[in-house]
C-alpha cells in the first residue's frame, strides 16, 4: 500500500511539472528496519493530539482531483486518516494498543 501511495503522490507531482525522483521499494528496503523512527501522526495519535495530516495527505488528494490524476489509495487512506483523527479527538486522549494497558 505504501509503494501505491508514493507512485499515486509522484503523479500528482508530475502533472504540476515536478519529477520525484523515488523507488518505491528502494524507499521502503531503506526504512524497514528503522523501528526506532516513529512518523508525526503515529506520535499524534499515540500523544491523543490530532493528526496533521491536511498538509501531508489531504492536499495531494485535492491536487489530484484538480488535475485529473486517478488516486484511489490516498483517497482511502485519507479516508481512514479523517476516522482515526475524530476518534482521537472525541476522546481526547492517546489510542491504546492491544496488549497496553
Amino acid at each position: 500500500m505504501v509503494g501505491l501511495m508514493m507512485q499515486e503522490g509522484s503523479a500528482v507531482a508530475r502533472s504540476v511539472g515536478i519529477d520525484i525522483k523515488v523507488d518505491p521499494v528502494a524507499e521502503l528496503e531503506r526504512v524497514r528496519h528503522n523501528v526506532a523512527q516513529q512518523p508525526s501522526m503515529l506520535q499524534d495519535v499515540r500523544a491523543g493530539r490530532p493528526i496533521e495530516f491536511d498538509a501531508i495527505m489531504n492536499v495531494v488528494v485535492e491536487m489530484a482531483q484538480l488535475t485529473g490524476v486517478s488516486v484511489p489509495t490516498l483517497k482511502s487512506v485519507a479516508a481512514m486518516l479523517d476516522v482515526l483523527n475524530a476518534g482521537v479527538i472525541r476522546q481526547g486522549q492517546g489510542i491504546g494498543f492491544l496488549g497496553n494497558k
